[in-house]
């Protein structure tokens, strides 16, 4: 008999692990129960609900009683599976803990409305976004790797274009000179150096002619050459490269934009 008692106490734990310790009954109080167990069913239920409540939801026992001000409330939320039916909502959802998205990851449709994120979203994955989306201001990008909206490209674009529209009107060319930033005349085998891109025209008689520019001063790189009793040579310089003709009779100086010659 003792035996008996023992066994029946392991299966009573066993059934308290891995069920309810209540049983939940639709079919009780059965119709031929005596009027006198009906406080005892009435008691069985509550103990029912009351059990399975406090499953992820604040309903604890104090005594014999449930109380306390959070009764009532979810203490947590565990899911067999979640459909679109429903919806949770409130003005504020707070946790300290993390939401993980399985699988199927996060999906907020245009018919349940936006999604703000008010801090930092990090992305470790390519982020695709819809056509239409929108930068939170039209601010300026300040650094390499930042978006650069609609409006800072157009004014770019925009100020580069006016500057082309109005060189084209005004034309690009500055005024022929033969002279140097020091108001002398250019002269032979002497070295310049420019103070914008521009191009040299020179001549000389019965001599041999030749230009020479580069970064270096004196210039060693011979970009224009040639020898006849009348010779002329016509060559490009680079804004601040230095630039020299031999033997000549003149020189002209062609600025494109702005600027003049500075002899060294």
């Amino acid at each position: 008999m003792k035996k008996l008692t023992i066994i029946n106490s392991i299966l009573l734990l066993l059934f308290i692990g891995l069920g309810w310790t209540y049983t939940y009954d639709t079919d009780t109080p059965a119709g031929t129960d005596a009027p006198s167990v009906i406080d005892d069913r009435i008691r069985e239920v509550k103990d029912a609900i009351q059990e399975r409540l406090a499953i992820e939801h604040v309903f604890a026992l104090t005594g014999s009683e449930v109380s306390g001000a959070n009764t009532g409330k979810h203490s947590a939320i565990t899911c067999t599976s979640l459909t679109s039916t429903g919806a949770l909502s409130g003005t504020t959802i707070t946790g300290s803990g993390n939401v993980a998205i399985n699988t199927n990851k996060f999906t907020v449709t245009a018919a349940t409305g936006n999604t703000l994120v008010a801090g930092t979203l990090g992305v470790t994955g390519i982020a695709t976004v819809g056509d239409g989306s929108l930068l939170a201001t039209s601010a300026a990008p300040t650094t390499d790797a930042m978006l650069a909206n609609k409006k800072y490209i157009d004014d770019q674009v925009g100020t580069k274009e006016a500057t082309l529209v109005t060189q084209a009107t005004a034309g690009i060319f500055g005024a022929w000179t033969t002279l140097d930033t020091a108001s002398a005349a250019f002269t032979g085998n002497s070295v310049y150096r420019a103070q914008c891109d521009g191009i040299i025209c020179a001549y000389a008689v019965s001599a041999e002619i030749s230009g020479l520019t580069d970064g270096s001063n004196p210039p060693t790189t011979i970009r224009q050459l040639s020898s006849a009793t009348k010779t002329n040579l016509t060559m490009p310089v680079r804004k601040n490269d230095y630039w020299k003709i031999t033997t000549t009779n003149t020189i002209y100086w062609l600025p494109i934009g702005t600027g003049g010659c500075v002899k060294q």
